[in-house]
This record gives C-alpha cells, sequence and structure tokens, in this order.
C-alpha cells in the first residue's frame, strides 16, 4: 500500500502571502486550504451540508437540568419500577454516561486532524459540545435519582461491567489507532484508518446509542421513567444529527476518492458492523435477563440491532448483513422522527424554547 505524504495544513500554518483561499482546493480530506478561513463554502446547497447542519443544531440548543426529574425521582424511590426495569436502567445508564465522552475524545483526539473542509469541521465542533451535554446528561439523572450510591459504580461500568467494557474497548481501538502519533494526516494509511474509525462511530451513534435509548423509551410507554426519557429524546434528537452527518461525511470520501472505498474497504466496513451487533448481541443478554422488560424482549431487541445495523448499511451503499426486513420496534421510528411540540408521551406541552422546538431529519 501507498504511504506517499500529502501536503495537507493542520490548521496550524499562518502564510503572510495575499493568497485567498479557493474552492477547489477543499476536500473533505486532503484539502490544501487555509483551515482557518470558513469562507468559501464548497458544499452549501448540498443535501446534508454540514454549515446547514451546523445552523439547524444552534436552533436545537438544550440544558439537562431544565428537564423536571421530579416524577421519575418518585417512581423510583417509591420502587414503581420491577427488579428487572431496574437492572436495565443501571445497566443503561452505566454504558451511557461514558459513551458519549469516549465519542468526544475520538473526534479530539482522531478525526479532526485528519477533517480538511472548514465548515465540515465547523459542525464537528458544535458536536463535541454537544457531546459534553450529553454527559452532563446522564450525570444529571443519575444524581437526581440517587444511583450513585456505591463509590461512582454508574460512571465506571465501563471498566467493571463485561459487556460494556468489551464494546468500549472495541470502539477506543479504532480512536488509538488514529490517533497514533505515528499515523501521519494525508497518505493511504490514514485514510483507510479515517473511514474504519467514522464507520465505527457511526455504529456507536446510531446503532449502539439507539438501542440504548431503546430501553427507556420501552418503560416510558408504560409510563415508566418519562422525564428520563424526555432526557434521552432531546440526546436522541442531537445524535440524530451526529450520525447522519458522519455518513454524509464518508460518502462524501468515496465520491472525492473512489479509490478509496475499494471491495477490501466495503468488505471491512462491513465486518465492523457485524463486529458491533455480536458485542451488542451479548450486551442484550447482560442487561435484559430473563427474557426482557414488558414491551422489549431479547429476542426482539436483538432483532431490532440486527434491522438498524442493515439500515446504516444501506446509507453507506453496503449490501444489507442480516435476513431482517421488518422494523421489529416500528414506535422507535416515531420517537426519531417526531414533529411536534408535545413530547411524544404526551405528558406535557414542551416548554423548553430556548433555541425553538423540536426538529428531528
Amino acid at each position: 500500500m501507498s504511504n506517499k505524504t500529502v501536503s495537507v495544513n493542520n490548521g496550524l500554518e499562518f502564510v503572510r502571502d495575499g493568497n485567498r483561499p479557493l474552492v477547489q482546493d477543499i476536500h473533505i480530506i486532503n484539502g490544501q486550504t487555509d483551515l482557518n478561513q470558513l469562507i468559501p463554502f464548497k458544499y452549501n446547497g448540498e443535501e446534508g451540508a454540514p454549515w446547514q447542519r451546523y445552523l439547524d443544531s444552534l436552533h436545537n440548543t438544550w440544558h439537562p437540568e431544565e428537564i423536571s426529574m421530579q416524577d421519575d425521582i418518585q417512581q423510583y424511590k417509591g420502587g414503581a419500577l420491577t427488579e428487572a426495569e431496574e437492572h436495565l436502567l443501571r445497566w443503561n445508564i452505566s454504558y451511557l454516561a461514558s459513551a458519549d465522552s469516549l465519542v468526544a475524545n475520538n473526534f479530539i483526539l482522531g478525526v479532526y486532524e485528519h477533517i480538511t473542509a472548514p465548515e465540515a469541521r465547523q459542525f464537528y465542533a458544535r458536536q463535541i459540545f454537544e457531546e459534553a451535554m450529553h454527559t452532563h446528561s446522564y450525570q444529571h439523572i443519575i444524581e437526581s435519582l440517587g444511583l450513585d450510591d456505591n463509590g461512582n459504580s454508574m460512571f465506571n461500568g465501563y471498566r467493571e461491567i463485561t459487556t460494556i467494557a468489551d464494546k468500549a474497548e472495541w470502539n477506543m481501538s479504532f480512536t488509538e489507532a488514529l490517533a497514533d502519533k505515528a499515523v501521519t494526516p494525508g497518505t493511504e494509511d490514514a485514510n483507510r484508518l479515517l473511514l474504519y474509525d467514522l464507520v465505527a462511530y457511526i455504529v456507536f451513534e446510531s446503532i449502539y446509542f439507539w438501542c440504548a435509548f431503546s430501553h427507556i423509551f420501552a418503560m416510558a410507554r408504560g409510563g415508566k421513567l418519562v422525564n428520563t426519557a424526555e432526557q434521552y429524546q432531546y440526546i436522541m434528537r442531537d445524535e440524530n444529527q451526529h450520525y447522519l452527518h458522519a455518513v454524509w461525511v464518508v460518502n462524501q470520501i468515496k465520491k472525492e476518492y473512489p479509490k478509496l472505498w475499494d471491495s477490501h474497504m466495503q468488505q471491512r466496513a462491513r465486518g465492523i458492523i457485524s463486529e458491533a451487533v455480536d458485542l451488542e448481541t451479548a450486551y442484550a443478554h447482560d442487561c435484559l435477563p430473563d427474557g426482557g422488560v414488558l414491551g422489549l424482549s431479547v429476542q426482539t431487541y436483538i432483532k431490532y440491532v440486527q434491522y438498524i445495523a442493515n439500515t446504516r448499511c444501506i446509507q453507506l451503499g453496503l449490501k444489507p448483513l442480516y435476513k431482517v426486513s421488518e422494523d421489529p420496534l416500528p414506535w422507535m421510528d416515531d420517537m426519531v422522527y417526531i414533529r411536534k411540540e408535545k413530547n411524544f408521551f404526551e405528558k406535557r406541552v414542551t416548554e423548553y424554547r430556548t433555541g425553538g422546538a423540536l426538529r428531528w431529519d
């Protein structure tokens, strides 16, 4: 494999030459323009363009502590959850409490250096802020419910619970490979590592997170943990934008550098998604013991994991992996694509107005 170095800026250059950036020099990767200058736009006007996605995200600003947790506190402390539901809640929040930090670190330490379109970097900067808000939200839920009564156990799940640690270690392996100081941006090796990483984090944000959200949404449909589910609704709206941006970036790289998306890359991408499904399947049996909870059985959950994996394959132009053609949790689709101000559990009209009402792609 060629490892020829391409002259790529990293944003630290300052050249006093009077030349202005040109659109033709802008590329998602391997670009040779000034990364400190947002203008000129190259992709604005295209479907899924990062600048418009950035603007949309500004209208979706929210704050975890502005969502009341009072009803959930009364339910949890009043013993309204079954033993299986409480187990699922704890496993769920143990995974998510550190997961968004892993995503943010991946982009800060790995991806950001390799992306050379300033408008795409602008959205990633916003995404990193949103990941911090999500971590804040999980901390707020844990603190409100009094879940973490055993030496920060809720925040340490990714070290102590095997099936959670397996997923975290798997994702971190892609970050570590891309962030290695020996990896030179602009080389073919680096570009392939970047694509591996982007596929893995599409999995992270739109398969692992989607499935985790389904746990709480399933209970909320039965009237339990509705406040927590509302927090998750806002998080899911953000994550929807994050993974769609990642899919757009991958497809743009394919368009600009088609030789990178060869049969080996496609096979590896399908392999990454398959590995993730295997890890989530193991986690399913761990977080949903004894067959699951009301509204979410283990087998239905595993089929949902496979269904979402197939959908992501199609979005990346890959052949589906599994023989699951129908969505086993069709109500999850309603949660994602909701377009109304009243929240989807119809508990109260959403009063939060900073930046506008909920909107979904």
